[in-house]
């Protein structure tokens, strides 16, 4: 494929991409073509090709879908009816935005107590990051048995791999409804939002590949932008005062 031109190129996945929108969904195409995208950013550096055709094919808009998460009140509530095998793994969910399967695949290893830092090497996205470790996770895990080379494990050191029960019990005790193991991660990204944390950061933080995915968090902080709007007052610390009267007076 190397050989054909670089429009060739862009145009066979272009193809492709229409092809297998027939056949999974939108974000599923995407998901694709972001793998595909980070292998000839590999090839790249590896000297095997010199373009990266992916980057002349648009993404699918995608349907940016249900954002549900819990208040501050709702997550207390959740986590006081949580088991002590579940109980962990939903702080280290609400705590650091981490998809389910990075949670229940993280080892001893991936965690840094004197840095402070979770790294997670294999993600879905195709990168690795590192999210910093608050102390609600620290508490969570630092006493926890070490069994295996895995975190979470039942008693008998068989790695967790199913909570359902216990999840849809500890909801349903405090009357929380429609609510995913997923919609933590949507609560972990709406609170940054909401807190005044910007989205990039946001986007690093929960391992989104484009900003675009992030976006969706977007709307959650009126306030944050009002705030920036505002900050426009002060010019180098002083307020500056654009009535005319007053502007006249500073001119002279």
């Amino acid at each position: 494929m190397s050989e054909l031109s670089d429009d060739v190129q862009s145009l066979i996945i272009e193809k492709y991409k229409n092809a297998r929108s027939k056949e999974v969904s939108a974000a599923s195409v995407n998901i694709e073509l972001a793998c595909l995208k980070h292998m000839f950013t590999k090839a790249i550096e590896w000297d095997i090709v010199v373009d990266n055709p992916v980057k002349r094919v648009k993404l699918f808009r995608e349907n940016s879908g249900r954002i549900r998460y819990l208040t501050k009140p709702e997550i207390q509530r959740l986590l006081s009816e949580c088991p002590d095998r579940l109980l962990p793994i939903v702080i280290m969910a609400i705590y650091t935005g981490m998809r389910l399967g990075e949670i229940l695949n993280l080892g001893w290893e991936d965690i840094d107590f004197n840095q402070k830092t979770i790294y997670i090497l294999d993600s879905k996205s195709g990168y690795g990051r590192d999210i910093p470790m608050s102390e609600p996770i620290m508490f969570a895990i630092k006493g926890m048995p070490k069994r295996t080379e895995y975190i979470f494990t039942r008693p008998n050191g068989k790695q967790i791999n199913d909570f359902r029960t216990a999840y849809a019990n500890a909801l349903k005790k405090v009357n929380i409804e429609d609510f995913t193991f997923h919609d933590l991660r949507h609560t972990f990204a709406s609170h940054l939002v909401m807190n005044g944390t910007d989205l990039f950061t946001v986007k690093e933080l929960i391992g989104h590949q484009t900003i675009e995915m992030t976006l969706r968090y977007s709307h959650l902080s009126p306030e944050h932008k009002r705030h920036a709007v505002e900050s426009l007052k002060y010019f180098n610390g002083h307020y500056l005062d654009t009535r005319k009267e007053s502007l006249k007076q500073s001119s002279t």
